[in-house]
């Protein structure tokens, strides 16, 4: 296991999201320890070291960006586009794809399954917004109805979960079979995450269940404490698949992104960051 695997294996959740501005701080407080040495001694010095401290309050925000920027680039690199399986080419009919009817070179070169109803309509609406003391003015605004997706679960995930379901489920039946361990997505989302909830649901559309398949939710930022959100969690332990406590989850989140990445992808978790931003999942957007 490398340094960074051992760390995430013992460290403690919270020092974890800590762990690189911490260290960055604690090496500007033995600079600056360092700099006081010099206040009896030689004023001038001191004035050096601290010429640098603009510096070094800048570098705890950087590392900050840098550090999430590496992570989110490896979590988006966890889902790969791949082929479709011998299943999905007999059961997918690809020229229910527009980016297919589109641009027919695309036939068979990536796995999606469709999940919806497509188009979805698209209502008229009128309102009436009402003034103090003045007659309410006549709005009309049009509302596409991506609500209508789908029966099961609807919302604009579906289609982002069209091409990430469809690779892991090619992915499953073409190199699952034999190994020790179920092949693992872990899908990122708040406490009141939809797209949690659309990945179990319509993970099972896809032959996806719990026996061939782990899909595991991970909620660990914070939501609003609101019905909605409290519902979409609530779904989301009710459906297979296992689910993270609220507002916690780094520690396997960070544990796949780390982790080495070799042979069959179908060895490594996919991570499926929030909103679905991998390179399977703006093909449906």
């Amino acid at each position: 296991m490398s340094p960074m695997g051992k760390l995430l294996g013992k460290a403690d959740l919270r020092r974890e999201a800590l762990a690189l501005p911490i260290l960055v701080a604690s090496s500007l407080l033995r600079i600056l320890a360092e700099g006081l040495r010099y206040v009896g001694a030689d004023r001038a010095a001191l004035f050096r070291w601290l010429r640098w401290a603009p510096l070094g309050l800048l570098a705890v925000p950087l590392a900050n960006f840098l550090a999430t920027a590496v992570l989110f680039e490896r979590l988006g690199r966890s889902i790969p586009l791949r082929p479709p399986s011998k299943r999905q080419r007999a059961e997918v009919d690809e020229q229910c794809n527009p980016l297919i009817r589109a641009f027919p070179a695309l036939a068979r070169k990536f796995a999606w399954r469709p999940l919806g109803i497509f188009p979805t309509p698209v209502h008229r609406f009128a309102v009436s917004l009402a003034h103090e003391g003045a007659e309410g003015e006549a709005v009309e605004f049009w509302a596409k109805r991506e609500d209508l997706v789908s029966e099961s679960y609807g919302g604009n995930k579906v289609r982002t979960l069209q091409y990430v379901l469809g690779a892991f489920e090619a992915c499953v039946e073409e190199d699952g079979a034999g190994l020790p361990a179920k092949p693992r997505l872990l899908t990122l989302g708040s406490g009141g995450s939809n797209l949690v909830v659309a990945a179990k649901v319509h993970a099972a559309a896809c032959g996806l269940n719990p026996s061939v398949a782990s899909i595991e939710g991970l909620t660990p930022f914070p939501d609003l404490p609101e019905m909605d959100n409290t519902l979409n969690y609530l779904s989301s332990l009710s459906l297979p698949g296992s689910q993270a406590l609220f507002d916690a989850g780094w520690l396997p989140i960070l544990r796949a992104a780390f982790q080495r990445r070799s042979g069959s992808a179908a060895t490594w978790p996919w991570v499926l960051p929030p909103g679905g931003n991998c390179p399977p999942g703006v093909l449906g957007q």
